[in-house]
């Protein structure tokens, strides 16, 4: 498929189904050059999310202050304390959840998206492949609570296992974990056939005319 021959079919654009427009891939390119530049490398593999709901695209501002939904209150503040001090930033609370994993994304919804973080994100994940900490959390703490001890075990573990490099090798191998991203905004683009196609045919473009 030519970019220059493609004609967008708006028939169920709300659906999410239709096309993405050229239009919105130049906005993404010109503010995802980062990732843009990972995913040249890793494509078809990316970021991903899933949602209960379903749209073509949308640019999504995330929260800062993200409440946790099933995970006690005490023990979601505790992890963000080790994190921040870890890596400078509230995890938990400021990140956006995604994977590279295609079975696990569709854990939590039905409609899945490519997500492309704005230049200047940071990432943090699990290199071991697998989120070590929540077991941990499940058997230990809920039943312990949040003390010095368990606080200080919780550190070792994210310490140990979490790191802030190789997002490229993350999304390749493509394990059963989570890629945090914090940013300012990120690009959410339905996961479908037609717009992977034309993601990869757009990086090839932009690349091959050295842009």
């Amino acid at each position: 498929m030519r970019l220059s021959n493609f004609v967008i079919d708006t028939h169920n654009l709300n659906e999410g189904y239709a096309p993405v427009k050229i239009d919105i891939l130049k906005d993404i390119f010109a503010d995802c050059s980062d990732i843009m530049k990972i995913y040249y490398h890793t494509w078809p593999n990316c970021l991903r999310r899933a949602s209960e709901k379903s749209f073509s695209f949308k640019k999504v501002t995330p929260r800062t202050n993200r409440k946790p939904l099933d995970t006690n209150p005490e023990i979601h503040d505790a992890m963000d304390k080790v994190f921040k001090e870890l890596f400078g930033w509230n995890v938990r609370s400021e990140g956006v959840f995604t994977t590279a994993n295609l079975g696990y994304v569709h854990q939590f919804g039905p409609y899945r998206y490519i997500i492309f973080p704005m230049n200047g994100f940071k990432y943090v994940y699990n290199k071991r492949g697998e989120d070590t900490i929540y077991p941990y959390i499940h058997n230990v703490m809920y039943d312990h609570g949040v003390t010095r001890e368990t606080v200080d075990i919780l550190k070792d573990l994210v310490k140990r296992d979490y790191v802030t490099t190789g997002i490229e090798k993350a999304i390749m191998d493509e394990e059963d974990v989570e890629i945090v991203i914090k940013c300012v905004r990120y690009y959410a683009l339905f996961d479908s056939g037609w717009n992977r196609d034309i993601v990869e045919e757009y990086l090839e473009t932009i690349w091959r005319e050295g842009k």
